[in-house]
C-alpha cells in the first residue's frame, strides 16, 4: 500500500514537470518572453533599489505587486490590470502618478534584463496608460535666460548655485552634496554620482566636473567668507526653489536639470561632441542628439580634466562676459 501510494506521488510529481517542459516549450517555439513576478523584483531590489534614494516608496510599491501578481509572467500583465492595481493603492491623482512613473521604471528595467539573458522582450504595458506622464520635448532655453539669472542672483550663494550648474553640467543633487573637501581650484569631486547609484556599485567610485575660472574664484571667496562646514551650498530643496525664483524673474520656466541640458546643448551646438560627453557623464557614453557617425567618434574619444577646462573660455566669455 505503501508503495503504491509513493508510486502515485512519483507520477504526479513527473506530470507536473512534464507540464511545466511543455508550457517551456511553447515559449521557446513561440519567442514569448517570461520572467516570472518574483524573480524579476528580487533582481530588481539587487541590482537597483537598494541604491536608490527613496528604497521606502519602491519598497512598498515592490511588496504590493508581488502580493498582486505573485506567480505570473510580468510580459502577460495587461495595462488594465496594472491600471485597477494602482488605482487600488493609490487615491490621490498626483500618487498615481508617481506609481505609475515607478512602474514603468520597473518594466523598463525588467525588458533589459531579458535582453542581457538573450531572451525576447514584451511592450511596456505602462505606455499606454493615461496617468503616466510621457517626457516632454526638451524646451530650448536662450542664453540670454542664462546670463539674466546669474545678474538676478541676490547673494553670492545665489549666483553659485546659477553658474557651477549652468556650465559643469552637474546634476543638482549632486551640488547639493558638495563640500569644501570636494573643491580643488576648478575641479569638483562628485561622491555620490547617479552612475554609481543605479549602475556602478564601486566602492570609492568618483566622477569630477570643471568650472570656468570666474566661477572657481567666486566659489572660493565663498568659501573663505563663509568658511563652511559638511556640504557647501544647502539642500536639493533650496537649489529647486533658487532656480525657479530667478527664472520666473528672468521670465523663464527652468528648472535646475535645464541648466544641465543647457550646457550639454551649448556645446553640442559647436560640434563639442567630446565635452557634451564630459559634461553628462552618462554611463553607456550615448547622447540620442548626435546622429553623425563621425562626431560620435569624437564624442566617444573622453577628454582629460586639462582639456575640458581649456574648452569652458567659450561659455565663460559668454556668460560673464570675460575678455
Amino acid at each position: 500500500m505503501q508503495n503504491q501510494s509513493i508510486e502515485m506521488m512519483t507520477q504526479a510529481m513527473l506530470f507536473t514537470i512534464l507540464g511545466k517542459l511543455s508550457s517551456l516549450e511553447k515559449r521557446l517555439e513561440k519567442d514569448i518572453p517570461y520572467l516570472d513576478v518574483e524573480e524579476a523584483i528580487a533582481e530588481y531590489w539587487r541590482q537597483h533599489l537598494n541604491r536608490t534614494k527613496n528604497p521606502r516608496s519602491y519598497k512598498y510599491l515592490m511588496n504590493r505587486f508581488q502580493e498582486r501578481f505573485k506567480g505570473r509572467n510580468i510580459a502577460e500583465i495587461a495595462p488594465e490590470e496594472i491600471e485597477q492595481f494602482i488605482l487600488s493603492i493609490a487615491e490621490h491623482p498626483n500618487t498615481q502618478t508617481q506609481r505609475a512613473t515607478q512602474l514603468k521604471g520597473f518594466f523598463n528595467w525588467a525588458n533589459k534584463y531579458l535582453m542581457k539573458k538573450g531572451a525576447p522582450t514584451f511592450h511596456n504595458p505602462m505606455n499606454v496608460l493615461e496617468f503616466v506622464r510621457q517626457r516632454e520635448t526638451p524646451k530650448f532655453i536662450p542664453t540670454e535666460h542664462i546670463i539674466t539669472m546669474i545678474e538676478l542672483a541676490q547673494s553670492l550663494k545665489e549666483k553659485l548655485v546659477v553658474s557651477i550648474l549652468a556650465t559643469s553640467g552637474m546634476r543638482a543633487g549632486e551640488l547639493a552634496d558638495l563640500t569644501v573637501e570636494d573643491v580643488k581650484g576648478r575641479v569638483l569631486t562628485i561622491r555620490n554620482p547617479k552612475s554609481l547609484r543605479h549602475n556602478s556599485p564601486v566602492k570609492g567610485y568618483r566622477e569630477h566636473a570643471v568650472i570656468p575660472e570666474t566661477v572657481a574664484g567666486l566659489l572660493n571667496i565663498y568659501i573663505e567668507k563663509k568658511k563652511p562646514e559638511g556640504r557647501i551650498i544647502g539642500s536639493y530643496k533650496y537649489i529647486y526653489k533658487v532656480i525657479k525664483r530667478l527664472a520666473r524673474k528672468a521670465g523663464a520656466n527652468i528648472t535646475p536639470h535645464d541648466l544641465r541640458r543647457w550646457c550639454a546643448t551649448f556645446y553640442e551646438r559647436q560640434g563639442e561632441y567630446a565635452m557634451v560627453r564630459f559634461i553628462l557623464r552618462h554611463r553607456n557614453g550615448k547622447h540620442h542628439g548626435i546622429d553623425n557617425p563621425v562626431a560620435m567618434n569624437h564624442y566617444l574619444a573622453p577628454l582629460t580634466i586639462e582639456e575640458a577646462m581649456e574648452k569652458q573660455r567659450v561659455m565663460e566669455k559668454i556668460l560673464f562676459k570675460k575678455n
